[in-house]
């Protein structure tokens, strides 16, 4: 007797996601997130066939984290994935020894000892990272170039486009964590925003204006 396909799908096994978020719910776990949804249902990931999303929102309060991390855990989910945030990662690291963990959104992954090296984890987590010791180095570069009297630095970053649909995308075929690199932007826009520089009473050099790849007067 034929299997019908819709008793075919019934059987098919439904992956668990994770997702760990400092955010509030009404904010939405990440910026960007939705193109990680999308671009697993690319891939062939359909929310509600094959994976589902099981959300734990720390609403801003940090300290939750840990608790949260460890709710997933419990509920053996098949990875967690921790959103835009250090903390979370770390939290999701600590409470689960065995299942993989994919981040997004941190920096010095392996100076925070998320992972112990970027070329292969070596452990359970992976995931993408956007900046590197050698990129910092060249933002502060460009940064004492463009006011160099600057002593005390804030960062504001956009990344547009997420990075862990990779990693998700191959430990859910059966990849193991360990054996994957973390993923790291190869690629990098100077905006300069002049109306924004001509706010804060800043001059732009002439040399870093030539090296933008777009200025918005």
């Amino acid at each position: 007797m034929a299997r019908s396909p819709s008793r075919a799908r019934s059987r098919r096994k439904v992956a668990r996601i994770g997702v760990l978020s400092p955010f509030a719910a009404s904010d939405g776990p990440a910026p960007s997130f939705q193109v990680f949804r999308d671009t697993l249902r690319e891939l062939g990931h359909t929310e509600g066939e094959t994976v589902s999303f099981e959300y734990r929102w720390a609403g801003g309060k940090y300290d939750r984290l840990p608790a949260l991390a460890a709710e997933l855990a419990q509920s053996k989910v098949d990875v967690i994935v921790s959103a835009w945030s250090t903390p979370a990662a770390l939290a999701a690291k600590r409470a689960t020894a065995t299942i993989p963990v994919v981040f997004v959104g941190v920096g010095a992954a392996v100076g925070v000892e998320l992972v112990t090296s970027l070329v292969r984890s070596g452990g359970h987590v992976t995931g993408s990272t956007f900046l590197s010791e050698e990129t910092v180095g060249k933002l502060l570069q460009l940064l004492k170039e463009v006011v160099p009297r600057a002593a005390r630095v804030a960062v504001s970053l956009q990344v547009v486009r997420l990075g862990i649909q990779g990693p998700a995308h191959k430990i859910l075929k059966g990849a193991k964590a360990a054996d994957l690199p973390v993923e790291q932007s190869s690629r990098f826009e100077l905006v300069v925003n002049m109306k924004t520089a001509r706010t804060l009473g800043v001059r732009i050099p002439d040399p870093v204006l030539l090296r933008a790849d777009q200025v918005l007067e």
